[in-house]
């Protein structure tokens, strides 16, 4: 598996297009352990979660996103929706 955050993140997105899920929530959870400290990584990831009806654990990631960015807007919309 790569190290390279873009690279990890596109495999996530790719098998995440393709209904891959178990995939994409594997190289999901890598990309934010290749990059800890990159807020997008973990709401992608959170966004992941939640489709799969993972709530709490999207929520989680939901709040690591925002503890490293707390101005990511869209950690705070889908966090929302999470919650609905």
């Amino acid at each position: 598996v790569p190290d390279h955050y873009p690279t990890v993140q596109l495999l996530a997105a790719v098998c995440f297009q393709r209904g891959n899920m178990d995939d994409a929530l594997i190289y999901g959870r890598i990309s934010t352990e290749v990059s800890p400290d990159n807020a997008a990584a973990w709401s992608n990831y959170a966004a992941m979660l939640s489709t799969e009806e993972k709530y709490d654990e999207a929520l989680a990631a939901y709040d690591q996103a925002l503890a490293v960015d707390p101005e990511l807007a869209d950690a705070y919309v889908n966090k929302a929706h999470t919650l609905w």
